[in-house]
């Protein structure tokens, strides 16, 4: 009876050892689970806290970046910029009118330059006094010269005659015809004197 209390009081022993054994490995096992997940986490918020920093840093090199590409442009920009700028205004073309104005305008300006040709070779012409008077000799000698300084008076202005150069004619050529007729009277005819 004896060795059966022994017996049984060691095998006893051997299923409390047993059950404790399991409970430690259990409890083993549970803290090194909490443990590894307890690691796991903190792993996991230092990777976040990298990705964090990392993305900021590259935020900061990215705004870094762009701020220097400005200051470039502005650079730029300020050494295109001309010392003096010209504004031109914009070429239009002329309108109708404008266009028929301007044709009047050089029309008239060209019957003006038409006429004032004319003028200079009347006046070139009546220098010779042979072709205002065809009876004259072509000789000079002959020929009374032709000045508005002789004694005879001028003709006055006379209202009636409305052209100046046939009023200048009329006036320059008076006193040459009394000239002429003096000579005439005194000498007898061109071909006596």
């Amino acid at each position: 009876e004896k060795d059966e209390e022994k017996e049984k009081k060691e095998k006893g022993l051997q299923e409390e050892t047993k059950k404790y054994m399991r409970e430690m490995r259990e409890q083993n096992n549970n803290e090194s689970e909490k443990q590894d997940g307890e690691r796991r986490s903190d792993e996991r918020e230092a990777h976040l806290a990298m990705q964090k920093a990392k993305l900021r840093r590259s935020e900061k090199a990215k705004r870094r970046r762009e701020q220097r590409r400005q200051r470039r442009e502005e650079a730029w920009e300020r050494q295109r910029e001309p010392l003096f700028s010209f504004s031109f205004p914009p070429v239009q073309s002329p309108s109708q009118e404008d266009k028929g104005d301007q044709s009047r305008s050089d029309k008239g300006e060209e019957e003006q330059g038409v006429k004032k040709s004319q003028n200079a070779v009347g006046a070139g012409s009546g220098s010779d006094e042979s072709s205002l008077h065809p009876s004259w000799p072509s000789s000079s000698a002959s020929s009374p010269p032709r000045s508005k300084s002789l004694d005879a008076p001028p003709r006055p202005f006379d209202p009636s005659f409305s052209d100046p150069e046939e009023l200048d004619l009329i006036t320059v050529e008076a006193p040459l015809v009394l000239a002429a007729a003096a000579l005439v009277a005194a000498g007898g005819g061109f071909g006596g004197a």
